[in-house]
């Protein structure tokens, strides 16, 4: 059985209906067919968004916007697709511990952010905010953080028996860009970002 599937494709390519289809086969067929267990989603997509809002209320707050200098425009930081990576990881390992509500979800995702950010080698994004505007920004953010802190919190399975974890991303490149992609552009530098545990066990 596969444990985890890997499922990688450029935006509005059709991920989401792959989702969809998986979730909808009759168990006996999935296992049969694509020796899949009870599928279960991480996507990264949502630490995107929240990157975006995080961008938005601090361009309304005439500070450095830190991810995105706009909604239109791409990423500032390329190197936040691995911040990226490191996230999603992490939910990942997360996958097998009980998760513990924390009193304030958008400290805690800031946290998050923060320390994915170190991983990928990249400098703290939050740590030249004036006094005041982090605590401004988490109550800005706050529904938003609670709200994907509760769908990571969704009941998950203990171990991989029985359930192939399918773990969802996109990895692009800077326009006008050829392939092979420098880094940390592309999959080819974000796959091997992630776990060892995770990369063992992956299709």
């Amino acid at each position: 059985m596969i444990e985890v599937l890997l499922l990688l494709g450029l935006p509005a390519s059709g991920k989401s209906e792959i989702r969809r289809y998986l979730d909808g086969l009759d168990s006996d067929r999935r296992a049969a067919d694509l020796r899949m267990g009870v599928p279960v989603h991480l996507d990264d997509y949502p630490y995107v968004h929240l990157m975006r809002r995080i961008s938005q209320e601090l361009r309304h707050r005439h500070a450095h916007p830190v991810f995105f200098a706009t909604d239109a425009e791409p990423m500032l930081e390329p190197g936040d697709w691995l911040t990226l990576t490191a996230l999603l990881d992490e939910d990942y390992a997360g996958l097998a511990l009980s998760p513990v509500p924390p009193k304030n979800p958008a400290g805690h995702l800031l946290g998050r952010i923060d320390r994915a950010r170190a991983v990928a080698g990249l400098p703290s994004p939050f740590a030249g905010l004036e006094p005041g505007l982090q605590a401004e920004l988490e109550a800005a953010i706050a529904d938003e953080a609670a709200a994907l802190l509760h769908s990571l919190a969704r009941p998950r399975p203990a171990s991989a028996t029985g359930h192939t974890v399918v773990m969802e991303f996109s990895r692009g490149a800077g326009q006008g860009m050829r392939p092979p992609f420098p880094a940390p552009w592309g999959y080819a530098h974000s796959l091997p970002a992630l776990s060892p545990e995770a990369l063992e066990r992956a299709a």
